[in-house]
């Protein structure tokens, strides 16, 4: 009694990429990874020969997998499975690829592995090193060819989606770590709605540029008023925004790209002033003449910023708080406490927080006003009530959060009511220069000056 094969079709991985179609890769995917509502982005098919040998598929999602929208790294997640010589062996082995292509859907077929693989095996394999390096690879090519595609919505796609596992990569895997920095994306003052590279940064600086340059806040919108930005955009240099920690975690990473020192523009003594003797001579001149003012300030001041500093960068805000070179930013500061809250420890202590330092510009009006103020003994109590909101606004506009809101409110409110009077005295001097209202007033006064009832 003879046998008849019932199904001569090859595994799809078995095939050459040219036997296959668009169709065919599509309907594997949705049925092999269970995503009947996804449509892969990009997949990529190879084989790799010679002293190790194997077979591939692997595919970019076209959404994140439901499972890591929760937790980046679930455990639980099965993104690559595990074939020997054509038998499925696992998808939940850890070290086929690093946890930052945790989101990478495919199938490794392998002649060289035993059949009775095990996870201790597999730990001390030479063959799975060797896989792991050329997923690894193919999957940075994948990526590449994504933002080499002349639609630029298919990367912007893909980064909004798993551009956070590419920053993971950045900081956890040094051996591929400058092959993923051309990847990154930013936004920044320049870009408008339109995401930036490193690459694009560069090729865009004007003549005399020497650093890359970088602020923190929480959100595209808040970080953008930054005053701290305007020394830069006032030469015309641009700045990439980092609005999540782990941002400012990648970009620490980095710390350089090509000949280019990457710069936080929110720390003490950013380094883009002429090195030419006026400009040090006029600084120089600026600092005595305000000495008396930020004297001042430090001392209502202390205990809420480090020291008062003379800025000539700053052009339109009255003020800025910067941290010193060891400092930690707002949203790192933010990120700390939100983890000392969930993990229920004290690692949020104060001495972890260096204090900011007040930069203030001179060609303000608002810094004019407090000189004036405190020249003027009278007006001492005023002048402490405008250091106080001039360090409030400093601290918002800079993206730190305000430690005692009902304080601010409170000045706030009493800075209104002063514009209030100040209204209407005003009012009532115009209303007298108008002939007629004055003549309406005094008949007003007299009137009630014989009526008896106002008596």
């Amino acid at each position: 009694m003879g046998y008849n094969k019932l199904n001569n079709q090859k595994p799809i991985w078995l095939r050459s990429p040219k036997e296959v179609d668009k169709e065919e890769y599509e309907k594997f995917y949705k049925s092999s990874f269970k995503a009947a509502y996804d449509d892969p982005q990009k997949w990529i098919h190879f084989s790799l020969e010679g002293s190790v040998e194997f077979k591939a598929l692997l595919y970019i999602p076209g959404m994140l997998p439901f499972e890591l929208s929760k937790d980046m790294f679930d455990e639980n997640t099965r993104n690559i499975r595990l074939y020997v010589k054509r038998v499925f062996i696992n998808d939940k082995f850890e070290g086929i690829t690093p946890r930052w292509l945790n989101f990478i859907r495919g199938i490794v077929d392998s002649n060289d592995l035993p059949l009775n693989v095990s996870r201790e095996i597999l730990q001390r394999s030479r063959v799975l090193n060797i896989i792991n390096k050329k997923l690894v690879r193919k999957s940075l090519d994948m990526f590449r060819d994504l933002a080499s595609d002349n639609d630029e919505n298919k990367y912007n796609t893909f980064w909004n989606n798993f551009g956070k596992y590419l920053k993971v990569g950045v900081i956890e895997d040094q051996k591929n770590k400058e092959d993923i920095i051309p990847l990154l994306r930013f936004w920044s003052i320049k870009s408008g709605d339109k995401y930036t590279s490193l690459d694009a940064y560069v090729d865009k600086m004007p003549e005399g540029q020497k650093s890359i340059y970088y602020v923190s806040g929480d959100g595209k919108e808040k970080t953008k008023l930054q005053p701290v930005i305007e020394k830069l955009t006032s030469r015309g240099y641009d700045v990439l925004f980092m609005i999540e920690a782990l941002d400012e975690i990648t970009i620490e990473a980095v710390r350089k790209y090509k000949e280019f020192d990457i710069v936080d523009a929110s720390k003490e003594g950013l380094d883009i002033e002429e090195k030419d003797e006026d400009a040090k001579r006029k600084k120089k001149e600026l600092s005595e003449k305000y000495s008396k003012v930020t004297e001042y300030l430090e001392g209502e001041l202390s205990g809420l910023v480090e020291k008062v500093v003379i800025s000539t960068l700053l052009t339109e805000s009255p003020a800025a708080l910067v941290q010193g070179a060891y400092g930690v930013s707002p949203s790192m500061q933010r990120y700390m406490k939100a983890q000392s809250v969930a993990t229920g420890s004290d690692a949020m202590s104060a001495n972890m927080i260096n204090k900011a330092i007040l930069e203030i510009n001179p060609d303000h009006p608002i810094i004019h006003d407090i000189e004036l103020m405190i020249e003027n003994e009278s007006n001492k109590e005023k002048a402490k009530k405008y250091s106080l909101l001039l360090y409030d606004v400093a601290r918002i506009t800079s993206g730190y959060e305000i430690s005692d809101s009902g304080e601010f409110a409170k000045r706030v409110m009493s800075l209104m009511m002063r514009n209030v009077n100040s209204f209407e005295e005003t009012q009532v001097v115009n209303d007298h220069k108008n002939p007629d209202a004055k003549e309406e007033i005094i008949k007003e006064n007299i009137g009630n000056a014989i009526n008896p009832e106002v008596l």
